[in-house]
């Protein structure tokens, strides 16, 4: 059968089999593929959408590069990111301009904020640079840090990563 599909195999791992001999696969963390209107009339396989939602990139640009490769973006795709695509890999900037080139040539991409963003956002917040800001943790709620501040929290989940691929040093915070 020709076509793609998904197979869990590890949680939270799953493999996208774009062929049916499995010749191409790659390992991604939290792909979601889901597929509408298949068509077989007359022994054609075509697919009118495609839904595919991708997270946990954090800064590896070559990993994110190859899978966009393997599945091929339509324009009647709907691609979700679903956050968590800066830190602990090498280049977060890298994917950073890429999502934006992604969001100039398919417009109704959806970007969620990820966790490691929004430490970004209340990093900067907590140095000045974003005054309108509310960080998460002053929602009610939210954990109890009082012994780390905004910029600790960054910078101990990966944070050194995303400012190394900035060309900022983290003892300039």
């Amino acid at each position: 059968m020709i076509g793609a599909c998904i197979q869990r195999i590890q949680a939270p791992f799953f493999y996208l089999r774009i062929d049916s001999n499995a010749r191409y696969q790659v390992r991604v963390r939290w792909l979601l593929l889901y597929t509408c209107n298949v068509n077989l009339s007359d022994g054609e396989f075509k697919v009118h959408m495609r839904l595919l939602a991708i997270g946990d990139v954090h800064g590896s640009l070559d990993r994110l590069g190859r899978l966009l490769d393997k599945v091929c973006l339509q324009p009647e795709d709907q691609l979700v990111m679903l956050g968590d695509y800066i830190d602990r890999g090498p280049d977060s900037k890298g994917v950073v301009n890429l999502l934006r080139k992604l969001q100039r040539k398919y417009p109704g991409t959806v970007f969620l904020r990820g966790n490691h963003e929004q430490m970004l956002l209340d990093a900067l917040h907590q140095l000045g640079i974003l005054v309108d800001w509310q960080p998460l943790r002053s929602y009610s709620g939210s954990p109890d840090l009082a012994n780390s501040t905004d910029i600790d929290l960054f910078k101990m989940n990966g944070g050194h990563a995303t400012l190394a691929s900035y060309g900022v040093k983290p003892t300039d915070l």
